[in-house]
């Protein structure tokens, strides 16, 4: 194994699961004698995440075009975020993933219904 940081690489895959079961191991012993905090919920046991960014789903439309265009414009704007996360990132992608699935079936990729 090496290691830099956080970030670790393994030779085989028997030499991470050793690693991973130990590392699962403490969390479980510690989320038990309660040295773990959980995290926030909401009165319906939804897990809230105090970014208000992750709130809601961002609309990117309902055609092929608007989703592009929009997305394009998030990225370019998320580019600049100096306060960028992974949970951010797979928020956005998400979103996009919920404005596809609108998309009316039947669409080519260009958005338009074929004749």
């Amino acid at each position: 194994m090496q290691s830099r940081g956080l970030y670790e690489e393994y030779r085989t895959v028997k030499e991470f699961e050793a690693k991973l079961y130990h590392q699962i191991g403490i969390k479980v012993r510690e989320l038990i004698e309660g040295k773990l905090d959980l995290p926030h919920q909401t009165s319906t046991g939804v897990t809230r995440n105090p970014d208000t960014r992750l709130s809601n789903r961002i609309d990117f439309g309902t055609t092929l075009e608007e989703i592009a265009t929009r997305f394009t414009a998030q990225m370019d704007a998320f580019d600049t975020m100096p306060d960028k996360y992974l949970a951010l990132a797979a928020h956005v992608y998400d979103s996009v993933a919920m404005s596809l699935d609108r998309v009316p079936s039947g669409c080519d990729f260009s958005g338009a219904f074929p004749h």
